[in-house]
């Protein structure tokens, strides 16, 4: 059981909007990043590069599929979501860098709206992962073997 990495990087792929085709190899890129904060900040995850999957092995011991499938896609949203992140940054100082001509005699500071714009989609992008992140974490109060 578990997630293709596909199916990661479709949902991240049908979330973004991009006049620009993005490189697979940076998307391999972001999405090992994910799996990084995601193991970082939840849960730990396993990435199988050559088959092209992740499991959680905290949520393959699940004995209800449903609650495990749930999980696993609530996991793929997750990683989508840090992907989307990723992006955002690299799309913020691509617009940064862009909007500020400073020469000589002429100093141009265009695009700020568009700046503000990104920076408003990062920081929903960021409310997003920290609400995906506190509905995974276990609560202190929970427990998560069963009592005999």
């Amino acid at each position: 059981m578990g997630i293709t990495t596909a199916y990661v990087k479709d949902m991240f792929e049908s979330a973004i909007i991009s006049r620009t085709i993005i490189p697979d190899d940076l998307e391999d890129i972001w999405l090992k990043r994910a799996v990084a904060r995601y193991a970082f900040e939840i849960y730990p995850i396993t990435y199988d590069e050559s088959e092209g999957t992740i499991t959680v092995p905290t949520f393959d011991a699940l004995t209800d599929d449903d609650v495990k499938n749930t999980l696993y896609e609530i996991t793929a949203d997750t990683l989508a979501l840090y992907m989307q992140l990723f992006w955002k940054e690299r799309d913020k100082a691509r617009i940064n860098n862009r909007s500020q001509i400073v020469t000589k005699d002429l100093s141009l500071n265009g695009g700020g709206a568009i700046y503000s714009a990104v920076k408003s989609d990062y920081e929903q992008i960021q409310a997003d992962i920290a609400d995906h992140i506190q509905k995974l974490k276990t609560p202190a109060y929970s427990s998560t073997e069963e009592e005999d």
